[in-house]
This record gives C-alpha cells, sequence and structure tokens, in this order.
C-alpha cells in the first residue's frame, strides 16, 4: 500500500464516520454505492495468495463501528433486532469459529489467510444487522432501493463499455476477471426487477423498471457464466409458481419464451454452451469414483468434477462433522463442496437452515402482507435466492463479497419488513 494511500483512506474514515453520526441514510447510500464501485488493495502476501482488501470492506466496518458508537450514545437504539435469522447466523458463525480454530492448532491452517477470509466471510452478517436496525420506514427502503438500481445501472454501463474489447465482461475495479461475480450481482439485480414488476401498481415505476431489466441482459450473457445462466430457468419457475393466481398469463409468456430460447439466444450464448462438452487443450481423461467419465468435458468443468469428487471421498470422510477449518482444503469451484471441507456436515446443514428461514420469511410476506412494494421485494428475494442457490453448485457464490453485500443487504430489508407493516397497521 503506497504511503499516498494510507492518508487518504484515513481522511476519507474519519469523513465518513463524521457522516454516519450527523445522518446514517446517507452513509448507508454510500455504502450501497460502494459495492460495486470500490478499487481494490492488496495488503500482503501469504502462501500462494495475496490478501486483498476492497475500500468497500473499510467503509462497512467504519459505518459499523460508528453506527455502533452512535447506538451507544442513544441508548433508544436496540444492537440487536429480533428477526428469524438471529438463531442460525449466531449457530454459523460459532462452528466457522470452532472449526478454524481446530485447524490453526492442528498445523494444517495458515493462522493469517484463514482469519482473514473468517472475517470476510462474516462481513455479510455485520451489514444484515446494521441495515435490519437502521431501517424504520417504508421511505428508507424506497430511497435504498432507488440507490441499489441507480448503482446496478451504472455496473451495466460499465460491462457495455466492455463489449468488443473483452472474452467475457466483469464488474469494475476487478483485481483478477472474475466474471461470475458480475453474473451473480446481476442475477440478484435481474431477480429484484422482476419481483417489482410484477408486484408494483405504478405504471410509471414498472416500465422504469423493465428498462432496467431489458439493460442487463446483455451484460449478464456476455459475463459467459454457465453457472449462472443455469440459475435463470428455475428463477422463472419460482416466479411463475408463485404469481400464478395474480397473473396467469405469466405461465403461458414463460412456455413461450422457453420454446424460443434455441432461437432467440445470441450465438456466443449456444457457442458457450456447447463447448461444455467438447475437449480443449487441458481435457485428460478423468475418473471419478474409480470410473472413467462417460463424457468428454471441456477441462475447467472437468476440473470441478474431479474437485468434487476429491472432497467427498478422501476429504469429507476424514472430518465429516466440523471440516477442516475456513482455507482448510484450498479453493473448490462449488459453495456447497467447499463448505462441506470447511465446516463439515454441521456447518453446512445450519448454512442450509439459515438459507430456508430466509426463504419461509420471505415467502410468509409475500402471501400475507398487503403491500405492494414489500410484496415486490419479498418475490425478489425469493427468486434470486433460487438463482444464487443454483450458481453456487459451480462458483463460490455465497461468499463472493461482491454478490453477498447486496444479497444480505435485500435479505436485511426484507426481514424487517413483517414489524413495518405491523408499526403501519397500528
Amino acid at each position: 500500500m503506497g504511503e499516498f494511500l494510507i492518508p487518504v483512506i484515513t481522511l476519507t474514515c474519519l469523513l465518513v464516520g463524521m457522516l454516519v453520526l450527523v445522518n446514517t441514510d446517507a452513509a448507508v447510500i454510500l455504502l450501497i454505492f460502494s459495492m460495486l464501485l470500490s478499487p481494490e488493495l492488496e495488503l500482503a502476501q501469504v502462501p500462494s495468495h495475496a490478501v486483498v482488501l476492497r475500500f468497500d470492506d473499510i467503509l462497512l466496518c467504519v459505518v459499523f463501528l460508528t453506527w455502533l458508537a452512535k447506538m451507544a450514545m442513544n441508548k433508544q437504539l436496540g444492537l440487536l433486532r429480533n428477526t428469524p435469522l438471529n438463531l442460525p447466523i449466531a449457530v454459523y458463525v460459532i462452528i466457522s469459529i470452532l472449526s478454524t480454530a481446530w485447524g490453526i492448532a492442528g498445523g494444517w491452517i495458515v493462522p493469517i489467510k484463514s482469519l482473514f477470509y473468517l472475517l470476510k466471510y462474516f462481513e455479510y452478517f455485520l451489514l444484515f444487522y446494521m441495515i435490519s436496525n437502521i431501517v424504520k420506514s417504508k421511505e428508507q427502503l424506497k430511497a435504498f432501493i432507488f440507490v441499489f438500481l441507480l448503482t446496478a445501472f451504472i455496473i451495466c454501463i460499465y460491462a457495455w463499455t466492455q463489449f468488443g474489447t473483452e472474452a467475457r465482461v466483469t464488474a469494475p475495479f476487478e483485481g483478477e476477471s472474475e466474471p461470475n461475480t458480475l453474473s451473480g450481482y446481476l442475477l440478484i439485480v435481474m431477480a429484484l426487477c422482476w419481483g417489482l414488476i410484477l408486484c408494483l401498481k405504478r405504471f410509471s415505476a414498472r416500465f422504469l423498471i423493465f428498462g432496467l431489466f431489458l439493460f442487463t441482459l446483455l451484460p449478464f450473457f456476455r459475463t459467459l457464466s454457465r453457472g449462472a445462466w443455469i440459475g435463470v430457468p428455475p428463477m422463472a419457475i419460482t416466479l411463475t409458481m408463485l404469481h400464478k393466481q395474480k397473473s396467469p398469463i405469466l405461465v403461458v409468456i414463460l412456455t413461450a419464451v422457453i420454446l424460443s430460447l434455441p432461437v432467440v439466444l445470441p450465438s456466443f450464448v449456444k457457442h458457450r454452451i456447447e463447448e461444455t462438452f467438447v475437449p480443449d487443450s487441458i481435457t485428460k481423461e478423468y475418473e471419478v469414483a474409480g470410473k472413467k467419465l462417460p463424457v468428454s468435458l471441456e477441462g475447467s468443468a472437468m476440473l470441478r468434477l474431479v474437485s468434487w469428487e476429491w472432497i467427498i471421498t478422501k476429504e469429507f470422510p476424514k472430518k465429516p462433522f466440523f471440516g477442516w477449518g475456513v482455507t482448510g482444503v484450498g479453493f473448490i469451484d462449488s459453495n456447497y463442496f467447499l463448505m462441506l471441507g470447511e465446516v463439515g456436515f454441521f456447518g453446512i446443514a445450519v448454512f442450509f437452515w439459515m438459507l430456508s428461514t430466509i426463504f419461509r420469511q420471505a415467502y410468509w410476506n409475500f402471501q400475507n402482507i398487503d403491500d405492494d412494494f414489500y410484496k415486490g421485494l419479498s418475490l425478489g428475494l425469493l427468486v434470486c435466492l433460487v438463482g444464487l442457490m443454483v450458481q453456487a453448485l459451480t462458483a463460490n457464490s455465497f461468499i463472493i463479497v461482491r454478490i453477498m453485500e447486496p444479497f444480505w443487504f435485500l435479505t436485511a430489508m426484507v426481514m424487517v419488513l413483517p414489524r413495518l407493516a405491523e408499526e403501519k397497521a397500528r
């Protein structure tokens, strides 16, 4: 980190801290912009990996700590509001800490690296707790969602500028090209657009949001992220199943779209799908469970299958209950298999408990709260959760901060909707 950068970051942190004390909502809006629009800073080198911090990481910590200080000065503010996620989050954090501490004590984990990643994993929980405490009105929610969608529009403009110059588009300020990060983020944006378009009553709002949805499509396809693409059909099916009673025509439209896909998909999308089953220069004959694979796959797809088999047959049986700790099994390109190796059976079971709690609460909101904006947010969260869970089969969607910060930001807002609706009804 350059000598010039340290005083700039220090001054920025002081200014942001002052902003939180004066106007917390303005600080949150700044944080929303920073989720995808902040530069990357390399702090240190550990064996075979660089320790990287983004400016939004620093900003979130400053906002959170200053917010805690503000709460201490105002005793009317509570530290943790009661949400359905408090218990599963607490249990998951405990299991992750214990399994990682075990790995450090056992000597198979590099302490600095594991602690850094552990903090990165928990960063979005801090965001969840802070936002769920800060949000107190529908007007706040609308302002935050407007900035959220405005940020998405800016990100898409940046992605469009890469057409013709980059084979796969990415988000701004990526140290290394990470198209899966942008594709996961756009899954969230598209799902939120779908939810709001179907639930809002104002035509002007629906028209603008539909325009943003269309604007995201080509950048989403240009990421060439097959894992994200396969998340779209389950998202569409979920959307149709949840909304079919209110909009039967949606079933007809979805059926027509699915039938027309072979014709309307861009040629580069078809080529990307086809090349999955075409051997490339790094393709080898691999065995899974002692048998050669019956199909030839492109190299990266083959390597994923081999790494998954390695976790299931080699690493998981050795430490099945609490795993090897965070970073204990290296890099695995699948959220579920990585977690199976890192936190074991109990850790991944709590993780699914956490996701199912999010789904149930969002579904309850959608079914029971009589407010079109609240319904749209809840439906958007339901749909994006399905998409991310599918993408997580082939990517680490639930531990990538630039995907998880927007996801947990949206989750925090949806979790407080019952309280806001109840207060409005009084």
